[in-house]
């Protein structure tokens, strides 16, 4: 997905779970850019934290 403030640059996602997203300018290479949003339908009320 590219970014529409900064045309070049694409959101990325880690290989590794619960690793931040971020942005390149690389597509293709060691960051994943393929990749699709999903609706979690999660109740933020109803989660612990600890």
């Amino acid at each position: 997905m590219e970014s529409a403030a900064n045309p070049g640059y694409f959101i990325y996602t880690s290989k590794i779970p619960k690793q931040p997203a971020g942005m390149t300018k690389e597509l293709g290479k060691e960051n994943n850019t393929h990749f699709q949003f999903q609706n979690a339908n999660v109740d933020i009320n109803s989660t612990q934290c600890g």
